[in-house]
């Protein structure tokens, strides 16, 4: 993770020296770690990616939730648009906030 971590953090300052800018950071699930992202938030960029459902903790009213418990407890979005099921503002462990957004799966019917 450590390697992981670094090769990351100089791929953003090589495109910064590069002279490219950016708003978000778009990231595939495999990346989605505490650290990392701390890292993207402390140079003022958004995230955008997929999760993973593993170990990850997501805290809400003082309890640490997996993602399971996390789209059980999320209040259910009714719009018009029915591939989005869920929405919920809270953080992931250890307290960077997250906007998770519970979409429907494209080959699943229900």
């Amino acid at each position: 993770m450590a390697a992981i971590f670094i090769l990351a953090q100089r791929r953003d300052d090589r495109a910064i020296t590069a002279g490219l800018s950016a708003s978000y950071v778009l990231m595939d699930s495999w990346f989605t770690h505490a650290p990392l992202i701390a890292e993207v938030l402390r140079r003022k960029l958004h995230v955008i990616s997929m999760v993973k459902n593993d170990n990850k903790r997501y805290l809400v009213n003082g309890k640490r939730l997996s993602l399971k418990e996390l789209y059980e407890t999320a209040p259910r979005v009714e719009e018009k648009n029915r591939n989005i099921l869920h929405l919920t503002h809270t953080q992931l462990a250890p307290g960077i906030p997250v906007n998770t957004l519970f979409v429907r799966h494209r080959s699943k019917k229900n």
